[in-house]
């Protein structure tokens, strides 16, 4: 994986999407949490299966 820190990344990403209170707008508790996790699950899955595929890839 070259040493990059994907879980770092994806963690930061979501942390600066829900500092901006746009994202929350309209939205009740429950739809909040569920779009938080949400968002975690599809950066995740993105980057790592993405990057993952890359690297066999290149083998």
């Amino acid at each position: 994986m070259c040493g990059v820190n994907y879980e770092s990344i994806i963690t930061e990403i979501v942390v600066e999407t829900v500092k901006n209170e746009k994202f929350f707008e309209n939205m009740t508790a429950e739809e909040k949490v569920k779009a938080v996790a949400e968002l975690y699950r599809a950066l995740r899955h993105e980057v790592i299966e993405h990057s993952h595929e890359h690297v066999h890839t290149h083998e």
